[in-house]
């Protein structure tokens, strides 16, 4: 998102002034109030805590109407709101969904703290994405 490039390039809160925009536009003013405070409040960490849980209510509320939300979602959001043993053990099933998103796993800085635990380096292997030396 326009937010998560804003971040990247050391503007965070024009970021979370457009995770705000975006809550609004949707109608969830509740949701960018509290992206709002929470970064007035605590900073940008715990804003991207807030905003991962977010995510994760908003991944539940879809999957649990049938809708089909990819694990690696599921993923993503755990690791951003840093429940690391819960990501991982979701690992696995993204990996077999066969999505395309595991595939970026080795080149994507934000999987560098899962790539550092064995059973996500075990799971790559069994599922055959470890890159091939060339």
């Amino acid at each position: 998102t326009l937010g998560d490039a804003l971040l990247l390039v050391g503007r965070p809160d024009e970021a979370v002034e457009e995770w705000s925009a975006g809550f609004e536009c949707i109608g969830n003013t509740a949701a960018a109030a509290k992206l709002s405070q929470t970064f007035a409040d605590s900073g940008v960490d715990d804003t991207l805590t807030v905003l991962a849980r977010l995510k994760l209510d908003d991944l539940n509320t879809r999957r649990n109407r049938g809708e089909y939300v990819p694990e690696i979602h599921f993923v993503r959001a755990l690791t951003a709101a840093g429940e690391t043993e819960e990501a991982i053990s979701r690992f696995r099933k993204a990996c077999e969904e066969r999505h395309v998103f595991p595939l970026f796993i080795h080149a994507d800085p934000f999987y560098d703290r899962l790539r550092q635990d064995q059973r996500v380096r075990d799971v790559l292997q069994r599922s055959g994405l470890t890159p091939t030396a060339t």
